[in-house]
């Protein structure tokens, strides 16, 4: 009884020790191109943060223009029209400004140095 318990257990650590060696094998073949992957989508997402961040300054100046005229120019608005054209135009744009200034260092990082910008990550991953 005790040389069928060996066998099953020899057998179990083969296939265990051939699973281990497939994974190993897929994980080295496999890795470059997910971090290559990994690269390129980090880079196209710090890019499109720092694209809205610029879109919505542009946007926010054009407004703020066209708010400053419409109180200085015509006198035909209100106390809470001028509050939300006094407030609401900085604060958008400092929603947009800190968009684009949290994004444009990692943005300007993937696409300079990817191998540092990559050792980061994983150390952000792993802390």
């Amino acid at each position: 009884m005790k040389a069928i318990d060996t066998e099953q257990a020899n057998r179990l650590l083969k296939l265990l020790a051939d699973g281990v060696e497939q994974g190993k094998d897929f994980v080295l073949t496999q890795a470059p191109e997910v971090v290559q992957q990994l690269i390129l989508w980090k880079r196209a997402e710090h890019t499109a943060w720092v694209c809205m961040g610029l879109v919505g300054m542009v946007v926010v100046y054009f407004v703020g223009r066209r708010c400053y005229a419409w109180i200085v120019k015509d006198n035909r608005h209100g106390e809470l029209e001028e509050l939300l054209c006094l407030l609401g135009i900085p604060s958008a744009a400092l929603l947009f400004l800190l968009m684009l200034l949290f994004n444009i260092a990692p943005c300007l990082q993937v696409w300079l140095a990817p191998k540092v910008y990559l050792l980061e990550y994983l150390t952000k991953l792993v802390i």
